[in-house]
């Protein structure tokens, strides 16, 4: 009989920019439990690309009924929060859980570990918001590109090409993207590593 695999959790309630942000801190953890599922509770459309991607192995929504009923601490009301938490040796939840239920629910169901906290929380001691992702799982900050970049699959990059070409630019002239900037400074970075990223 095939050994079942360990979880690991990740809750992550933010917007698409946001949770992009913590993938360095997905990447860490998969280096600390290279044996264990890495299942994310997100956004439907950035938890598809992290899966594509293979920074996951499994995810469910974030506006589904397993994430409703952790956070409303009625983890009796249906058995799917306990099928999507059995094997859970760590769940992290980058998010404010200011009465206590959804840190309730997560040890309620079994979980052998829970860290729940907002990356905006006072106690952390980085500047940017990845680093803050990093701290919360106890980690360092990193400069290594292998914690950042995205190993994006041949699927992803021929829908990419056909998106452009519908929007007019041809492959291989140049295109700047310009993002507008972020409403959070602990998102923003400094003009030098801004400048490695552009390069990149």
């Amino acid at each position: 009989m095939p050994t079942v695999k360990r979880k690991i959790i990740m809750i992550h309630p933010g917007g698409l920019g946001d949770v992009l942000l913590a993938v360095p801190a997905m990447v860490r953890l998969r280096s600390r439990f290279p044996n264990h599922r890495l299942v994310l509770c997100a956004g439907d459309q950035i938890a598809r690309l992290l899966l594509a991607c293979r920074v996951i192995d499994a995810w469910t929504s974030v506006q589904g009924q397993i994430c409703a009923d952790l956070f409303a601490g009625d983890h009796s009301a249906t058995g799917q929060v306990q099928a999507w938490l059995e094997n859970c040796d760590l769940a992290i939840a980058w998010t404010q859980d200011l009465d206590g239920k959804l840190s309730e629910s997560l040890k309620a169901v079994g979980v052998r570990e829970v860290i729940v906290r907002s990356p905006f929380s006072t106690v952390i001691r980085a500047t940017h918001q990845c680093d803050r992702f990093l701290e919360t799982i106890n980690e360092a900050p990193s400069d290594d590109e292998g914690d950042v970049l995205l190993t994006v699959t041949e699927n992803l990059l021929h829908l990419g090409r056909t998106c452009l070409d519908a929007a007019g630019p041809s492959i291989g002239q140049s295109l700047a993207v310009i993002h507008p900037g972020s409403g959070s400074a602990l998102k923003c970075v400094e003009r030098t590593r801004e400048s490695h990223i552009w390069r990149g």
